[in-house]
């Protein structure tokens, strides 16, 4: 029983970890958006962990969660813009990092479903926003009875710059896409807590 808490705080450590890191990277994408046609911005829950301002982490001291989670979207064009809204797992990656999806592969799963975030998260497909328009955008999160860490991410998509390209006489298009990430940690007490 010892071995497992060790195990259970060394991959608690692990997986925190590699959401700072996460976190870091989704912020310098956010800083540095001077290109981006919309920005993303959480609004920090009053739950919200201390010093903890790169993702969405949360610590409660009983075994549900339900509350809405807020992020404000803006659109920094004279356009309108269509912004998907997609809800992740986190997964430990085959090189370590971590990696936001819906489904496990074959190298990355999480061994027990519960905890799997997506299932916990409710959000819109879309939203449209007019040009200079902001809109803030609620996640429902419903965990009930829980023990440890609930990982994952809500991402919000839109168009960026088309690009056109000609190579040796034939032109083609190139469409990119935009995403902005922001992690979801939920800690619950544990039996050996």
């Amino acid at each position: 029983k010892k071995g497992m808490k060790s195990m259970k705080r060394i991959i608690y450590l692990s997986v925190l970890l590699l959401l700072i890191v996460g976190g870091l990277f989704t912020s310098s994408v956010s800083a540095n958006d001077g290109g981006l046609p919309y920005t993303v911005e959480p609004i920090f829950p009053d739950n919200q962990d201390e010093d903890i301002n790169h993702y969405i982490s949360i610590t409660h001291d009983s075994n549900s969660l339900k509350q809405e989670l807020e992020f404000l979207i803006t659109n920094k064009t004279n356009q309108k813009e269509e912004i998907n809204i997609k809800l992740f797992n986190a997964y430990t990656s085959g090189n370590g990092g971590i990696q936001y999806t819906r489904k496990e592969t074959e190298n990355n799963s999480i061994i027990d479903v519960k905890y799997e975030m997506i299932q916990y998260l409710q959000a819109p497909d879309k939203i449209v926003l007019e040009g200079g328009e902001s809109k803030v955008v609620q996640v429902g999160i419903d965990i009930p009875d829980m023990e440890g860490t609930v990982l994952g991410a809500v991402a919000f998509e839109g168009k960026g710059e088309d690009e056109e390209s000609e190579k040796e006489g034939i032109s083609f298009e190139i469409k990119n896409e935009i995403n902005t990430i922001y992690g979801i940690a939920v800690n619950f007490p544990t039996e050996d807590n």
